[in-house]
């Protein structure tokens, strides 16, 4: 007698034969290999793509000591000089328009936010806690009240306080976000080097499997559900995606396609004929044209 091998009334059941979620990942890291060509980007079409080398920053962000508020630089060691928190007014510094040349001593400048601090300045006041002061008509000059009190450096951005000059600013195998950027613009780069694209084929497969929208429903036909999802999933993981269709349940058709796409992309994801039966031509065309 021909010893029959037991039926399983489940076809979800699970033995010890079959492979583990975390065997069958160490399967695909084992086999894999990385894709390590290159090219070089615009940042405005770097988003999500993989840095493919250390970016050092070649200047320090900010580039110079700036006013963090609009009010009015002084030295800090100076209000000694004004015991009456009365100060001369010598000129103004705004972004993009710097105070040129060194204050006179016990000065205060007119200065915005983002503006250059003038030379030997240290500390700014916010101007809502300043006060016009009495002015001589004669002298014709403009003075401030500063308020006593004030930390030496108070109101300061100093240079390189975001960014230091030769610090690395991202990681090679960074993957981009909208931030990072932000970042590669404030020290200059309008290109970055990445990694080309994981360039990924989704193949379904199967006579009764039709595209949405492609026609109506015959009987016993489906439509495809794995594709869309697939091809999101792949786009959202940073890969360049290609649709390869709805294959025949045809073992020649299937195998020529697929030593075609195998020449295309690095990663072909197949929905459909994998199973072991007579119509289910993808795993043998698999093992006739390389190894699982």
């Amino acid at each position: 007698m021909v010893s029959m091998p037991r039926l399983q009334d489940d076809c979800f059941a699970t033995d010890r034969d079959r492979l583990t979620h975390a065997q069958a990942l160490a399967l695909i890291d084992d086999r894999v290999g990385a894709v390590v060509g290159t090219e070089t980007v615009a940042i405005a079409e770097a988003l999500n793509r993989v840095l493919a080398a250390d970016v050092i920053a070649a200047r320090a962000v900010p580039g110079h000591a700036n006013a963090a508020v609009d009010g009015y630089a002084f030295r800090q060691s100076d209000a000694e000089l004004h015991a009456d928190e009365n100060w001369p007014v010598a000129g103004r510094s705004a972004a993009g328009h710097p105070f040129h040349g060194a204050p006179p001593s016990g000065a205060a400048i007119r200065i915005f936010t983002g503006a250059v601090m003038p030379d030997g300045l240290d500390t700014v006041v916010m101007q809502e806690d300043t006060a016009a002061a009495t002015v001589d008509r004669r002298e014709g000059s403009a003075r401030v009240v500063i308020p006593a009190g004030l930390k030496r450096g108070a109101n300061v951005r100093k240079a390189g306080e975001d960014v230091a000059e030769g610090a690395t600013l991202l990681d090679a195998g960074a993957v981009l976000r909208p931030q990072d950027l932000a970042a590669l613009a404030s020290i200059g780069h309008a290109e970055v080097p990445v990694f080309d694209r994981v360039r990924v084929a989704i193949v379904s497969s199967g006579d009764e499997v039709i595209r949405a929208g492609a026609r109506p429903l015959g009987f016993g036909e489906v439509y495809d559900a794995n594709a869309p999802m697939l091809a999101s999933l792949a786009t959202l993981a940073g890969a360049e995606v290609s649709d390869l269709g709805v294959w025949p349940d045809d073992r020649a058709e299937v195998e020529h396609r697929l030593a075609d796409a195998a020449t295309r992309f690095d990663v072909i994801l197949t929905t459909g004929g994998a199973s072991k039966g007579a119509e289910d031509h993808m795993a043998a065309s698999l093992d006739a044209l390389g190894r699982r």
